[in-house]
């Protein structure tokens, strides 16, 4: 997609979403030197059905520092990303962005969600749902009490212009972390995160707001669904199209655990294991299809080496859910865990 040349010299790792025709938005963060100082900016390239990428173009401007969050598209067909940027004033900003995803524009829409001065603040994850209706939520921790931090979240129905709700805490616990989150087609929404004080895993489930003015996301009182443990980490959550929510995170021993949350029931069952890594604090990845089958992807460590492979697993709908047998992705070998991206055809 990019070449790199001076003065650019380091590129993120893209994100990539595609809708239900086939276009197709990357985007990625560019680190360059200007008169001595590091800048910093987002950028983007698309790829309409059928078509060639095209030359990239930027979604903000270059600054001190980005991070990036998570790139869906909604229900309205177009992109939506969201980062955070770390301006020289010291002030931490998160922003959503959205972009017509058939190629009509390459100029995104960007809307400051939050200004903060913590610099732990995260960039927010984004979801939205059939209507598209949209829900982000975000740790920070300056403008709770000076000992504690929250997750907090805000939505924008989509008969609204702005986001609404101005900052909602829903987390219960100090400093909640490794949140994941995930939304239903009828705007059912799953946050899953974890407790710092014992590492215990918890979820809290709310529905997006479709009405304008966008109130604040009113989210249930938080559910415990993981026993606690010495290092329960990297969660992640996605629904599948039943409307039951899947949970997963890892353990210090790098067992991959999961639970799932009914819907029918309202109600999470018995937190269990389904695979071991051998890498402590593993993260997974997450995708649901038109069946309710969910895959899972997770780096795993090959016996007596240090090389890593990729294994993967599908949870089948069955009454009771169960696991398939465990596959090795073939040709996939690293020196190092890193993350992997998986993305599943709506109709494929």
């Amino acid at each position: 997609l990019v070449s790199v040349e001076p003065p650019i010299f380091d590129v993120g790792v893209p994100l990539v979403t595609m809708d239900t025709v086939g276009n197709c938005v990357a985007v990625w963060t560019e680190l360059l030197t200007y008169q001595g100082t590091t800048q910093e900016s987002v950028q983007a390239s698309i790829k309409p059905a059928g078509q060639a990428w095209s030359a990239q173009f930027p979604v903000a401007i270059p600054t001190n520092l980005v991070w990036l969050g998570n790139l869906i598209v909604d229900a309205k067909g177009n992109a939506v990303l969201s980062w955070k940027e770390a301006d020289v004033s010291g002030s931490n900003l998160i922003y959503v962005s959205t972009l017509p995803m058939d190629g009509s524009s390459t100029s995104w829409s960007t809307a400051r969600l939050w200004r903060s001065t913590d610099p732990s603040t995260t960039p927010p994850l984004v979801q939205s749902d059939d209507a598209g209706n949209l829900i982000a939520i975000f740790y920070d921790f300056s403008i709770q009490s000076p000992s504690s931090g929250a997750l907090w979240s805000m939505a924008k129905s989509s008969s609204d212009y702005q986001w609404g709700g101005s900052g909602t805490p829903f987390s219960t616990f100090t400093d909640p972390t490794s949140p994941s989150l995930a939304s239903f087609g009828d705007g059912t929404t799953m946050a899953v995160w974890i407790n710092t004080l014992d590492n215990s895993v918890w979820a809290n489930v709310c529905g997006i707001p479709n009405t304008t003015p966008t109130p604040a996301p009113s989210w249930n009182k938080a559910t415990q669904i993981s026993i606690p443990s010495s290092a329960n980490s990297n969660t992640a959550v996605v629904f599948d199209s039943n409307g039951n929510a899947i949970a997963v995170w890892s353990d210090s021993d790098g067992v991959l655990n999961y639970a799932i949350w009914v819907k029918s029931q309202s109600n999470w069952t018995t937190a269990q294991p389904f695979a071991k890594s051998g890498i402590s604090g593993c993260n997974a990845v997450l995708q649901s299809d038109e069946n309710g089958n969910v895959i899972a992807i997770w780096p795993n460590l090959i016996s007596n080496s240090s090389v890593y492979n990729y294994q993967a697993a599908i949870l089948l709908p069955d009454n009771p859910y169960s696991w398939n047998a465990i596959v090795t992705l073939e040709g996939l070998q690293t020196s190092t865990p890193e993350s992997i991206g998986l993305a599943i055809h709506p109709t494929k």
